[in-house]
């Protein structure tokens, strides 16, 4: 079974009856000999083929030959988004299990429990420091509603991912280059649309999360706050997760309330902690949250580092450019730098 959660979050291929050519989708649980994937999608067309019929499901593999598998769909579930559970009856070879470890890039989801910890700030100056570490790397502005990266960058976006998840436009369409190994797809501040995405709108934000997984190394998520359902669905998508969090009770709280989310979830990502201003007494606050999750979850975040206080982040975010550009050398760039390098290591095999 560890062998095949080496599959959980991965890309895949489908083959569905009657459709010509191939769909895509997300693996985000295994249960027994069933794997649940995301509802087959094709662009901005979303499939829901009928319980009991069969799909072919074809994993990318890093040997010349593919694995590819037949199943029949025991249930389709709604909540928190399309959902097929697809049993097969074959057995998978280990070697060829093991051929699909890792393909395909890694979806990064930066959150917080609550607005104002700085996640916007983290994700911008990881994407950037990634991609001048020479992987390519896609940033999405994933914050429905209240997107504001492209306004944080100064530049003006003509189309936004909301209109990709309702069908508008194609992804591509969107894609503002920022770095010679950056892409920006950019959300919407003040859409009225994005605060009534469908759970139909949310699985097609899925597909073409998987398509984008094909093309980056990278995939930085700039989530919402809070544990509504949109969050549950990104998260879905995600193989890593930065809980961004002060050293504040309230901020402390929501953390946590998010980590217990996660928790909770048929796909377990890799949880990572960043504590941003960091102060003197921050140590303390980071220590406790982990013997805290340690205690009642069964298991805590690693911590990936601080970024402390620093005069020049406020400078950099007037003048619209990122801090790790603006000011490389001061204290917060500096610390961005360490964690975006241990960000960077591969994970370990079945991790």
């Amino acid at each position: 079974m560890r062998l095949l959660n080496g599959l959980l979050n991965l890309p895949v291929d489908v083959f569905v009856p009657g459709e010509e050519g191939r769909c895509l989708a997300k693996i985000i649980g295994i249960q027994g000999r069933a794997f649940v994937v995301t509802a087959p999608a094709r662009s901005n067309r979303l499939l829901w083929p009928r319980q009991d019929s069969t799909l072919r499901l074809v994993f990318p593999t890093s040997r010349a030959a593919s694995l590819s598998v037949e199943g029949i769909i025991r249930e389709r579930r709604l909540v928190p988004v399309p959902l097929l559970v697809v049993e097969v009856e074959q057995r998978l070879p280990i070697q060829d299990v093991l051929g699909c470890i890792p393909v395909g890039g890694r979806v990064v989801v930066v959150t917080g429990g609550k607005g104002g910890t700085g996640k916007t700030f983290v994700s911008i100056n990881l994407a950037f420091l990634l991609a001048r570490q020479g992987h390519r790397t896609a940033l999405l502005d994933c914050d429905w509603g209240t997107a504001n990266i492209d306004l944080n960058l100064g530049i003006l976006a003509e189309g936004h991912l909301g209109q990709v998840f309702r069908g508008e436009r194609e992804i591509h369409s969107i894609c503002l280059s920022l770095d010679s190994q950056l892409d920006l797809y950019p959300g919407k501040g003040a859409d009225p649309g994005a605060a009534h995405l469908t759970q139909w709108d949310l699985a097609r934000f899925l597909g073409v999360l998987a398509d984008l997984e094909r093309k980056y190394a990278f995939v930085i998520l700039d989530s919402a706050p809070g544990l509504g359902r949109d969050l549950a669905a990104v998260l879905l998508a995600a193989r890593d997760v930065i809980l961004v969090l002060n050293d504040t009770p309230s901020a402390i709280v929501d953390a946590y309330g998010v980590l217990k989310a996660i928790r909770r979830q048929t796909h377990l990502p890799r949880v990572f902690l960043v504590m941003n201003r960091y102060g003197p007494d921050s140590q303390e606050a980071v220590q406790r949250f982990q013997e805290v999750s340690r205690e009642f979850l069964g298991e805590a975040p690693v911590f990936l580092g601080p970024i402390r206080e620093d005069p020049h982040v406020p400078m950099a975010d007037r003048q619209r450019r990122p801090l790790v550009l603006h000011s490389p050398q001061s204290l917060a760039a500096l610390d961005l730098k360490v964690i975006a390098g241990r960000l960077a290591k591969p994970p370990e095999a079945g991790s």
